[in-house]
């Protein structure tokens, strides 16, 4: 891990290939294999949950967009609780695991997924910039 002199972000180095990412979060990589296959048949986590009271107490958010967002999970509670939902998430098998629970959710990243400007008025992050290769980029996107 490396610490920029300018800015002071943490990161590590080298970074990982592409190839390396493209196999970690494909469909035979071993990421986010313990995720459930069914988002229906489980309860809000306690992070869920946090997430949930804290945009609650903000009345302009409406719709929300989940980079990363694996299965679903915070989707699905979200749009229990009334959001218009959306997510984008790399990894093919837990994008159909999210699908099958009704969520919209784009197979690809941020980028692939070509959103309009300002359609969305929160953004999550969950564990997802730490992966980015552009940080930068990333939120420039978001």
């Amino acid at each position: 891990m490396f610490r920029c002199g300018s800015c002071e972000v943490v990161f590590m180095h080298p970074l990982p290939s592409n190839e390396f990412l493209r196999k970690l979060y494909s469909r035979e990589g071993k990421y986010q294999r313990h995720k459930p296959s069914n988002a229906t048949k489980t309860a809000p986590t306690k992070r869920f949950q946090r997430f949930l009271d804290f945009i609650g107490k903000e009345k302009n958010i409406k719709n929300i967009l989940d980079v990363g967002c694996s299965s679903g999970e915070l989707l699905y509670f979200a749009k229990q609780h009334g959001y218009d939902v959306k997510g984008v998430e790399v990894n093919e098998a837990t994008v159909e695991v999210a699908r099958a629970d009704g969520l919209d959710v784009v197979h690809g990243t941020i980028f692939d997924a070509k959103f309009p400007d300002a359609a969305f008025n929160c953004v999550v992050l969950a564990d997802v910039i730490e992966h980015a290769r552009d940080p930068r980029a990333l939120l420039t996107e978001c």
